[in-house]
């Protein structure tokens, strides 16, 4: 069983649906043994939910030495109730619903202004780049204008966060262990004097908050007890969450649109689809491939014996693909309607950002459909990054700018 799965090969990276549905078929709770290390992959729906829920596998424990203990003490992703609960009811205030949907008419200005830049970069170059002139553009201006952190800090805050990337990623990881410590002092500075001048200037004690980070000094104080720890280490993990998957989100999204021109055709003559169209770009390639757990305890998986302190690598995105949830679940369908994906996980690591995701992905979807209707992307000329747990592109070049009332439009702005 050795040979159904092959995670450092490049075949693998450039498609790893192949390798999910043959271990889902012949061996759904999968036992590997790769450089040494003995592991459980799950790729079933089932049982990768279940997983999900599991109170005996833990986040804490999969935590890798290789990451700097600044970003992961105190980092609500490494982190198993009570202290994940305690976090996530700080989140929860910040991104629920109703603040989230107050955030609409910013996000949508936001995503004209995006597409402006985008055109505008095409008339000087002849394309625009889905990945860097699209997707960052809208996600860290969106995060960090949650954040209250500067426009002009993008640039910076976008180096830091790639480089801190690949310390999600096993295949990544050493070749850019360097880069991604030395991002991680720099970030965790840069956010210690943005807290210190709220702290300074008396913004921190404004109610309601100013922004992010302001409700964040807040809990300090209030029944959530964060420590100044806990504040530094969700300040930089919301960053990088709220930008990472939504540029990967977009770029995955619109390549897979493109790659199925029907469908394509069938969301231009049915705007209205956008919403559905968006879930379905999430399901059929998630930015997030998998997650991994450790046992704290001995446990059964379907029947097989999971020994305390194996990990558990629960592939979010095979279950994506399972037939016994999705009816012809290789097939993209943009007006898919049982769509219960596991893209933002499941139970309580739930992602706390993903109605901010969706709303972001929703709008810029429905702005290209309304602004571009002669979008072209060309799939063979998508660059994919490499490694296993997120999964995205490098660069995919477009044009959009195939009439003048394009440039009429942008100059007027």
């Amino acid at each position: 069983m050795a040979e159904l799965l092959r995670p450092f090969s490049a075949e693998f990276q450039n498609d790893p649906y192949p390798t999910y549905h043959r271990l889902r078929s012949q061996d759904p709770v999968h036992c590997a043994n790769l450089l040494g290390f003995r592991f459980w992959v799950l790729t079933r729906y089932c049982d990768v939910a279940a997983a999900l829920r599991d109170p005996r596998l833990s986040s804490r424990a999969a935590n890798s030495g290789l990451m700097p203990p600044a970003l992961t003490d105190g980092n609500i992703f490494f982190q198993d109730p009570p202290e994940h609960t305690r976090l996530r009811t700080v989140l929860n205030k910040a991104f629920c619903h109703k603040t989230i949907e107050a955030l609409r008419p910013r996000i949508a200005t936001l995503v004209d202004r995006t597409i402006d830049r985008a055109l505008l970069i095409e008339r000087e170059r002849g394309y625009f780049d889905v990945v860097h002139d699209l997707g960052m553009p809208l996600s860290l201006g969106t995060i960090s204008g949650i954040m209250g952190l500067p426009e002009e800090d993008g640039e910076r805050l976008k180096c830091w966060t790639e480089a801190l990337a690949v310390l999600l990623d096993a295949t990544q990881i050493l070749p850019g262990l360097k880069a991604a410590h030395r991002a991680a002092e720099e970030i965790i500075q840069y956010f210690g004097k943005a807290v210190e001048r709220r702290l300074s200037d008396g913004s921190a004690l404004e109610s309601p908050p100013r922004d992010f980070l302001c409700a964040l000094i807040a809990a300090r104080d209030s029944e959530a007890r964060l420590t100044s720890q806990e504040l530094l280490a969700t300040s930089i993990f919301t960053l990088m969450a709220g930008h990472e998957t939504v540029t990967s989100a977009v770029a995955s999204g619109l390549l897979a649109l493109f790659q199925h021109p029907t469908e394509l055709r069938r969301l231009r003559e049915n705007p209205e689809l956008a919403e559905s169209a968006f879930e379905e770009m999430l399901r059929f390639d998630p930015p997030g491939q998998l997650t991994t757990k450790t046992a704290t305890q001995d446990l059964e998986i379907a029947g097989h014996h999971v020994r305390k302190g194996q990990a558990v690598v629960a592939v979010l995105a095979a279950a994506n693909r399972d037939p016994a949830q999705f009816p012809d679940p290789d097939r993209f369908d943009i007006g898919r309607t049982e769509n219960r994906h596991l893209s933002f996980s499941h139970g309580p690591h739930y992602c706390v950002g993903a109605a901010l995701a969706r709303l972001q992905g929703q709008l810029l979807l429905s702005a290209i459909v309304r602004r571009l209707p002669d979008l072209s992307i060309d799939p063979q000329t998508a660059v994919r990054k490499p490694g296993i747990v997120l999964r995205g592109l490098r660069a995919l070049p477009a044009r959009g700018l195939l009439h003048e009332r394009h440039l009429v439009a942008v100059g007027q702005r």
